[in-house]
């Protein structure tokens, strides 16, 4: 199995909250086809399919604002004491410019430099002051803007880590364009009385480049994993929980047995069965009005 990353190139969905359903690509035709045989599963017929690799792709599309980007702080790169502000508050500065300079407690100066491009809002030191190394000694202002997107709690489990490729439709905006991603998870703020309902944001960088304001309604399409010659069925076939579940299994003669399964990425239309079965094996997908009733 080999999982890689790639850009989305369109955004695929409207409403508020979507869970993106994706085109899977060589994914196996799952379903009953004609003159195939089906089993009787709670008293009706259930469809038989046989599993086939193919690749998977989650991808999770969002609605969302652009918002201001946070002020990127100036930290100390070593402890000393401060000998030279060359940045005044209001500069515009590059990133990586230098802005001052520490005589550090172990004699050496080593350079002050900007986190980001942007202004210099604010520093909390002057020169002579003592500081320590990772301390917070100003701050930048980069006059960009981010995609700033709410995660609905029944969506989290869509994110197996970090997306991999994030991609923002701004509202009557341009193209698509690549939004490098920024980070993702609830702001902390240790008034909390229940972490668990505070809203969790995805957030990128939009490009310099691309003309925005705050308010810019968007929509944001993060690849949450990809997946290459996976073994793959279709959500219905699959009772249990979100990582793990079991399967009907049909032999050759029509016997029915259940089987449990190891449950990987998900477009929200199919599944990645990451251990439990192989190459051509049949599996029931019982009808809608009996998938409630499936039990171990």
């Amino acid at each position: 199995m080999n999982r890689t990353s790639r850009a989305v190139a369109v955004i695929l969905a409207a409403g508020t909250i979507v869970i993106g359903v994706v085109a899977v690509a060589n994914a196996p035709r799952l379903g009953t086809s004609e003159g195939q045989p089906s089993a009787s599963q709670n008293g009706a017929s259930a469809a038989i399919v046989v599993v086939k690799r193919g690749t998977i792709r989650s991808v999770v599309v969002l609605d969302g604002v652009a918002v201001p980007s946070s002020n990127s702080g100036i930290d100390a790169p070593a402890s000393g004491s401060i000998k030279e502000l060359r940045a005044t508050i209001g500069a515009n500065v590059h990133a990586h410019q230098e802005l001052g300079r520490i005589e550090s407690t172990a004699g050496l100066t080593v350079a002050l430099v900007a986190p980001v491009a942007g202004v210099v809002r604010s520093w909390s030191v002057s020169i002579g002051d003592r500081v320590r190394r990772g301390d917070l000694l100003g701050e930048v202002d980069p006059r960009r803007f981010e995609a700033d997107v709410v995660v609905a709690p029944e969506l989290l489990y869509r994110f197996y880590g970090p997306p991999i490729a994030t991609t923002v439709k701004l509202d009557k905006g341009p193209a698509p364009f690549e939004c490098p991603f920024g980070s993702l998870g609830a702001p902390i703020s240790g008034n909390e009385t229940d972490p668990s309902a505070v809203p969790v944001h995805l957030k990128c960088l939009i490009p310099e480049d691309v003309r925005v304001f705050a308010g810019v309604r968007l929509k944001l399409a993060a690849v949450t994993g990809e997946s290459t010659g996976a073994l793959l069925l279709p959500l219905q076939a699959i009772a249990g929980e979100s990582d793990r579940g079991f399967v009907t299994l049909v032999d050759a003669k029509g016997n029915t047995s259940q089987r449990g399964v190891v449950l990987g990425l998900t477009d929200g239309v199919n599944i990645e069965i990451v251990q439990g079965l192989t190459d051509g094996d049949r599996v029931t997908v019982p009808p809608a009005d009996a998938q409630s009733t499936m039990t171990p």
